[in-house]
């Protein structure tokens, strides 16, 4: 990705009026009611590029799940034949069937009811998914694995054999006027036009007269710029009912092409759609907390950060207390970020976290403790940063830290956060010169343990390793129930370059089971042992693989999770659920006297 690109999608999004906020979905409504879907994911193609998708799917609201279109953008930062490139500047229409009728895209729920389903987009891009369709009418057909948290907000990955990825599928509700007068923090990751890894983060406001303000943090193939100006560009506005719009601008001379797609009024997903690089990311409303900020809003949290190590993914999950005013000889600080004598105030921090980037040849660090110092923009903005000065690997250094609305669900924007503690989530970037990724946290109210977490969970977890022919991606997908740390569910294992087992394979059957044990340190800390996470595959006869699996509790409901393994590497969230979750006969029996 070119330096700067999704920064120019944030400064020009807000002072595009109702066009692009979404005064376009006043339209005639079609007979049956509907609902629209944002989705997007990130992951590797079957080119071994690193790619982005993101769009929004139309379903009918009628129980029946009916696919009746949508759009979608695709990058993969290369074009062909290296790879499959960009979608047209149109997008890729998604469509209610192939032009013959012989492929129809479906939202199948399994008929027992769980949180898993299948979703099936037919796209007009054949080189997306697996071809379908009479002579002449080819399209492209992709298959998503989707594991639902409930109704309105889904975990989702590609499970096609073509390529994998993780992301979100989310309910959209388009706001009926602009959105002014606000702020908003964001991250993006994906790769630049030389095929190196890059992270942006920052944060951007707008006031009620269109005025602009922004302080952008890059890293960019490990080569870090803070606090980047915006650049204002040229918008092209939303002009169907999908809420999707284009920005075009330039940041230090270099054009660039964003796509974005409106969740809801503090909730967008973006899609750097330039020819020869790629990322995806989104960005968070700050609510009431604009322009107010301090110390005191990061306290007591877990945190997720996953990227890549030369080309590498790798991950780091973590639990840390703060003190908002670090105690020393200066003049007495206050929480509105600056000492008397015109300095940042800075906090400390200090916790544990578990790290894996040993695919690179890197180190595995279990239960590493940590700390340092973090502080604010003096201004409240919201954009921050946390220095390790002693961090659970050697290069882990720095963190670029950017608030969110302490109303806002990050995971689920359509639902309020299971718990509203006095201090808030944030977003990552890792800011460091060999670790490139993003991330987020979440505040931890109270001291979590392992019989808290919700009775039935979906979880998504994305895997890295190396092979003979270079890295390698597979993705587990699906839902569990819980009791007091046993856990069993089922979903889906994609390993479409043969990891696992050295053979290609999808398992939409996956049964999944474990335990999980309080690490006896107050933090939310749980271990499976060796190898003690096992994903079973019916398709394969049986064959069991099992992993090594650290999660960090936030609050019961939403867990981040690690493994810790010296052959792969994986990380991805865990979340209540509001389906019950059953088990396959083949599968141990399910926890009895299950949290209801």
């Amino acid at each position: 990705m070119k330096r700067g690109t999704l920064l120019i999608a944030l400064v020009v999004l807000c002072v595009m009026g109702n066009a692009a906020c979404g005064s376009s979905h006043h339209h005639t409504p079609p007979p049956i009611p509907t609902s629209n879907f944002v989705f997007y994911a990130a992951g590797t193609d079957s080119f071994g590029l690193t790619y982005s998708i993101a769009g929004v799917v139309q379903i009918t609201a009628d129980g029946n799940n009916t696919i009746l279109g949508g759009v979608q953008d695709f990058n993969d930062g290369a074009a062909p034949p290296d790879g499959i490139g960009t979608s047209p500047t149109t997008g890729d229409a998604i469509l209610p069937q192939s032009t013959d009728g012989s492929v129809v895209s479906t939202l199948v729920f399994s008929s027992d009811g769980s949180g898993n389903a299948t979703l099936t987009l037919v796209t007009n891009n054949p080189a997306l998914g697996v071809p379908e369709g009479a002579a002449g009418s080819v399209v492209g057909v992709e298959t998503f694995a989707l594991s639902f948290a409930n109704a309105s907000h889904a975990l989702i990955a590609e499970f096609d054999g073509t390529a994998t990825s993780l992301g979100s599928y989310d309910l959209q509700t388009l706001p009926s006027a602009p959105i002014a007068s606000t702020s908003f923090s964001f991250t993006a990751a994906g790769v630049d036009a030389n095929g190196d890894p890059t992270a942006e983060g920052g944060v951007f406001s707008l006031d009620s007269s269109g005025n602009v303000t922004s302080s952008v943090d890059i890293n960019d193939g490990g080569v870090v710029t803070l606090a980047n100006p915006a650049s204002v560009g040229t918008l092209i506005p939303a002009s169907d009912t999908f809420g999707r719009g284009t920005v075009t601008g330039s940041l230090d001379g270099t054009p660039a092409v964003v796509n974005f797609y409106i969740v809801n009024s503090e909730v967008i997903r973006l899609i750097d759609v330039d020819t020869t690089d790629t990322a995806v990311g989104s960005a968070y409303g700050q609510g009431a907390s604009a322009g107010t900020v301090t110390n005191a809003f990061i306290g007591t949290s877990v945190f997720s950060v996953a990227g890549v190590d030369d080309l590498v993914l790798y991950n780091a999950v973590g639990q840390f207390t703060t003190v908002p005013a670090e105690a020393d000889a200066k003049p007495k600080a206050n929480l509105r970020g600056v000492h008397p004598n015109g300095q940042l105030t800075l906090g400390t921090f200090a916790g544990i976290a578990d790290v894996n980037e040993t695919v690179d040849g890197g180190p595995l660090a279990p239960e590493a403790a940590f700390n340092g110092t973090y502080s604010f923009d003096s201004n409240g903005d919201g954009r921050g940063n946390f220095t390790f000065s002693a961090g659970p690997t050697d290069d882990i250094a720095v963190f670029g830290v950017y608030a969110v609305d302490p109303t806002l669900n990050i995971l689920d924007p359509n639902n309020p956060p299971s718990t509203t503690p006095p201090t808030s989530p944030a977003l990552l970037v890792e800011l460091d010169a060999n670790l490139i990724g993003n991330g987020l946290l979440l505040p931890q109210p109270a001291t979590p343990a392992v019989t808290d977490i919700a009775a039935d969970v979906a979880f998504g977890a994305q895997a890295n390793t190396t092979t003979e022919a270079g890295t390698a991606e597979f993705e587990l997908l699906g839902s569990l129930a819980t009791d007091a740390g046993s856990v069993a569910g089922e979903g889906f294992i994609d390993d479409p370059a043969g990891i696992l087992n050295g053979t290609s394979f999808g398992d939409s059957g996956a049964i999944f089971s474990g335990t999980f044990t309080d690490d006896g340190e107050a933090i939310g800390r749980y271990t499976s042992g060796s190898g003690g996470f096992l994903a079973m595959s019916p398709l394969n006869d049986g064959e069991q693989f099992g992993f090594t699996v650290t999660a960090y509790d936030a609050n019961g409901n939403q867990l981040f999770w690690i493994d810790m393994d010296t052959d792969t590497t994986w990380g991805g969230p865990i979340e209540a659920s509001t389906f019950t979750v059953p088990v396959d006969d083949k599968a141990p029996a399910k926890p009895k006297n299950k949290k209801q």
